[in-house]
């Protein structure tokens, strides 16, 4: 299997995006957590660096979306009174910079790939990806993520995020990344 930066210029056309919500449409039984199409494209196109794709040949495996939020954005992440998820427009979308939050919008993997160690594979990727911009002096400082389901639960617990709050079914969790690094070897998400 292969990781694929989604801000990969093959990319720029925004042409994943169906490929992304097949993905989204058999991991979330619960249909509201399947974002429409326009509000992933404005997110993407306001920062392209969001997306890692695990790819099994040509085949869509499974994916992780991510994108560095406002501190206003945060704050409202903190009073744990709404789930932010396809809610979140390109205005809630920062650029990275020194101490800027992250959000961990989903972490999904078909079916088939369940237990081969896929979200594994996609968190590194994402680790490693903070710890290149950390290196750039565009370190995140904290990395927030909603988990609806009990895997994506295990798989928070497993890389340190502690628990926030509840959101109806959701659960919030954060990791602070001391120093504003990712990568391995250091805290990373």
């Amino acid at each position: 299997m292969e990781l694929v930066s989604g801000s990969q210029e093959k990319y720029f056309d925004g042409g994943f995006l169906d490929e992304v919500i097949a993905v989204d449409t058999e991991c979330y039984d619960d249909r509201a957590y399947v974002p429409g199409r326009e509000s992933i494209r404005a997110r993407y196109f306001k920062n392209r660096d969001s997306y890692i794709f695990l790819y099994d040949g040509g085949v869509l495996a499974g994916y992780i979306s991510f994108f560095p939020v406002t501190e206003e954005l945060e704050r409202e992440f903190l009073k744990c009174r709404t789930v932010y998820d396809d809610n979140i427009g390109a205005e809630g979308v920062a650029d990275y910079s020194f101490g800027c939050p992250l959000l961990i919008y989903s972490i999904a993997v078909k079916r088939a790939y369940r237990g081969t160690g896929a979200a594994a594979m996609l968190m590194d990727g994402l680790s490693d990806m903070l710890d290149a911009k950390a290196r750039e002096g565009r370190g995140v400082r904290a990395v927030y993520a909603y988990a609806v389901s009990g895997a994506g639960e295990a798989v928070l617990h497993k890389r340190g995020f502690s628990f926030v709050g509840r959101v109806g079914k959701s659960r919030l969790f954060v990791k602070t990344l001391t120093g504003c690094a990712g990568g391995k070897g250091r805290p990373a998400p």
